[in-house]
């Protein structure tokens, strides 16, 4: 019986000829499975590589709208919120908040106490409110920006 084997992932493949010793065989597999191993590490590294990247971008939206939202008297609150790529535990994340290290320390109070009236626009809870309206989107941002990364 001739027995003929192809491995083939994207644009990596390994043929196998017909008729091999087992021990023949078994490398030729083992070395077409670690060149397929290899390319799969690589793209899942690309994308770990993008991912702070894009998730920055798709996070942006919903900074930006807190910044419509956040009440303005002084002005100090509004130029505290940041939007970032921060480590944390060794791997990055987007962070994005407002009186990082407590300055201006009245930030908590202003974003939770609902009942203080604000001029339209600005509200309490103008960050939570960001979020929840952008989360929606979100998903939809990243899979587009991962696709253009692709070239889908």
């Amino acid at each position: 019986m001739s027995l003929g084997v192809r491995l083939k992932v994207g644009k990596t493949s390994v043929r196998v000829a017909s008729y091999p010793s087992e021990p023949f065989f078994v490398r030729q597999v083992n070395a077409g499975m670690k060149a397929i191993q290899d390319d799969l590490l690589y793209i899942i590294q690309q994308f770990e590589d993008v991912t702070p990247e894009a998730m920055l971008e798709a996070m942006q939206p919903i900074f930006d709208e807190s910044q419509v939202l956040v009440p303005v008297d002084t002005g100090r609150l509004k130029e505290s919120g940041y939007i970032e790529i921060v480590e944390f535990r060794g791997n990055p994340k987007v962070e994005i908040g407002y009186a990082k290290g407590g300055d201006p320390d009245y930030a908590v109070y202003v974003h939770e106490m609902i009942e203080i009236p604000h001029k339209p626009p600005t509200q309490a809870k103008f960050l939570e409110k960001a979020v929840n309206d952008g989360m929606g989107s979100l998903i939809d941002t990243l899979a587009a920006q991962y696709k253009e990364f692709m070239g889908a």
